[in-house]
């Protein structure tokens, strides 16, 4: 009872109290009082109330009183003293967007870097001792430029790993030292550089929604002409979107869980996915088949227990199976990876290199510039090859076109490109002999136009009975030049 007239007393004195420095030490302790005393301006009651409200988790409040005794008119001393408790009271809450508001020049360089690196902003031009102190966050080398990247030698992949805040980096860490150790994914002959910090304007992903596929525009990394030679893919991280595989970028959602990571390193390598696809996806995936897959893509159905159906290309007009009859990580991500997927993965980087695909093909898709076809064709990558060729043919330079297609003369798109070109210029038992080629393989282009051929004789004898048979079996593979015109006049 005494304490409680004490206090009412103390509140009807507050002013008199503060103007004469003798408030009791017992009133600080009080909230209801220290309120009264804060709207006196009173230092030491503001400093109470601002940690008292962060510690019930009421940061809002904290920062009102923050702010009411940064108003106050301080001494010079007192006054930095505030603004560095009012620093680390944003450091604590992780509010970087009010840290950089709050800074000012003549603060600590820390407290701009620190919030620019965690808003993915601007951070290089930071002093060296302050870039060390930022580094320690992440625990893992980071480089600002694709020029810094260090290569192994003889390492048949190389992957850069590319980040835009600490949040990201910090997740990117600590799938890295699962993937390392994981008794799998460690088996793969795979190398790792520095982490590649660019900031969210350059890395151009802020537009993806959590229901959409990440897909950033990499401005900052299109346009540098530095790159050393030999890297094959990026590693992504976005602030949302669905984790993907696209045209050799792993893009990942910096909350991806390793499961997760794990299931896109197997696309990474060429592996399919198992669970049924939308009908556009499936058209497009089941066309072809993929010699890096797992997968057996057929239009008719195998023998009974030579292989395992799934549901990939049900909507398509071809099957796909698996040789495993057990679900995998390809169709539940909380399913075991097989054996035979590892080695079936671990296979495509050492033999066939020069198919997996690589980020140049998507540098090149955002810039249309040749230096990234060449990055490609130096891999030894097929797309490149051929996109390459295309290039050369818009500037009429058509035999060097052709040599660029024959050097990936395997797959059967380059084949019809050979032929089409053959045949534009005029030499058309050249054009009849790769169409012929194609066709072999299955290419529903290469079996259309090598058909059109045989039923006009061009390049050759005339058989509209080979023809009509190509013609229907182009048409049956949904080639829309082939169901136009199904007959062969006779």
């Amino acid at each position: 009872m005494a304490q409680y007239h004490f206090l009412q007393g103390a509140m009807g004195y507050a002013p008199w109290l503060v103007s004469q420095h003798q408030v009791p030490k017992k009133a600080y302790q009080h909230i209801a009082l220290a309120k009264v005393l804060a709207r006196h301006d009173d230092q030491q009651a503001l400093y109470q109330l601002a940690e008292h409200y962060e510690q019930v988790s009421k940061p809002a409040f904290s920062e009102t009183y923050y702010k009411q005794l940064l108003a106050l008119p301080l001494s010079p001393r007192a006054r930095r003293g505030a603004r560095q408790t009012i620093a680390q009271f944003y450091h604590r809450q992780k509010n970087w967007s009010s840290l950089a508001e709050f800074v000012q020049a003549d603060d600590p360089a820390i407290w701009s870097f620190r919030s620019a690196f965690e808003l993915g902003q601007d951070w290089h031009q930071a002093p060296s001792d302050v870039q060390a102190s930022l580094r320690q966050l992440i625990a893992y080398p980071i480089v600002h430029t694709v020029s810094e990247l260090s290569m192994l030698p003889d390492c048949p992949i190389t992957v850069v790993p590319v980040i835009s805040d600490v949040v990201s980096g910090q997740h990117w860490l600590r799938l890295h030292n699962i993937f390392i150790t994981d008794p799998q994914l460690s088996q793969l002959p795979v190398c790792f550089t520095e982490i590649l910090y660019q900031n969210k304007q350059q890395l151009g992903c802020e537009n993806t929604t959590e229901q959409q596929a990440i897909e950033c525009q990499l401005t900052g990394l299109t346009q540098s002409r530095e790159w050393p030679a030999g890297i094959r893919n990026l590693i992504v991280l976005s602030d949302t979107g669905k984790a993907n595989v696209n045209q050799g970028i792993l893009y990942l959602n910096k909350l991806s869980s390793f499961e997760v990571y794990k299931h896109e390193w197997m696309h990474l390598l060429g592996l399919e996915d198992e669970y049924r696809l939308s009908k556009q996806s499936s058209q497009t995936r089941c066309r072809l088949v993929n010699p890096l897959s797992q997968l057996h893509y057929q239009i008719n159905t195998v023998a009974e227990g030579a292989l395992f159906p799934v549901s990939t290309c049900d909507e398509s007009y071809i099957n796909a199976f698996k040789a495993i009859s057990a679900a995998t990580i390809m169709e539940f991500l909380d399913k075991p990876l097989p054996q035979a997927y590892l080695d079936k993965a671990r296979s495509n980087i050492t033999d066939q290199r020069g198919q997996l695909e690589v980020f140049s093909r998507a540098m090149f898709k955002r810039t249309n510039d040749p230096y990234w076809l060449n990055y490609g064709v130096a891999l030894g990558f097929q797309g490149s090859y051929l996109q390459y060729a295309l290039f050369l043919e818009e500037k009429g330079q058509i035999k060097q076109a052709i040599a660029y297609l024959k050097l990936a003369s395997d797959w059967p798109l380059a084949k019809s490109t050979i032929a089409r070109l053959f045949y534009q210029q005029g030499d058309k038992l050249q054009a009849r002999f790769w169409y012929a080629q194609a066709a072999k393989q299955g290419d529903s282009y290469g079996e259309y136009f090598y058909a059109k051929m045989l039923a006009n004789g061009e390049g050759g004898k005339m058989d509209k009975a080979a023809a009509q048979a190509l013609l229907q079996r182009a048409a049956s593979k949904g080639n829309p030049l082939a169901q136009k015109s199904t007959q062969i006049a006779l």
